[in-house]
């Protein structure tokens, strides 16, 4: 029995274009799925990013209001958005905003101000910087 390489060849190339459009979905499949997973990764890292720039924000306006009114109202928003941010406060850099915390409890509005400006202001820089 003898095979002529013309029907041979076609029946190969038959067989090949029966299969190649489904081993190319499945490649291209893959590839989107895993372009997918890392556009939601990335969606997931810029909206934690934004959050905690919004967070440490929200901390410098409350405090800016406290300072302006020295109102008891505006001392308990600061620290509700000073609990608030520590989650995402570095342990190194705990001590900073704790010490600025007790002036602002013992209500030493003057020394709070130069601890947020020479330290804390700095630390919160140095944090959305690593974000």
């Amino acid at each position: 029995m003898e095979f002529d390489s013309t029907v041979t060849i076609s029946i190969v190339l038959a067989i090949v274009a029966l299969v190649a459009p489904s081993i190319t979905a499945i490649i291209n499949n893959k590839h989107v799925e895993k372009m997918k997973k890392l556009e939601i990764k990335e969606q997931h890292y810029k909206n934690n990013n934004l959050h905690i720039r919004d967070m440490f924000e929200q901390f410098l306006t409350d405090y800016g209001k406290y300072m302006a009114n020295q109102k008891y109202s505006d001392l308990e928003n600061l620290k509700g958005s000073f609990y608030s941010l520590l989650p995402y406060v570095p342990k190194k850099d705990l001590p900073v905003f704790q010490d600025f915390f007790d002036l602002l409890v013992t209500r030493d509005a003057a020394n709070s101000e130069e601890i947020i400006v020479k330290k804390v202001i700095p630390t919160i820089t140095e944090i959305i910087d690593r974000l």
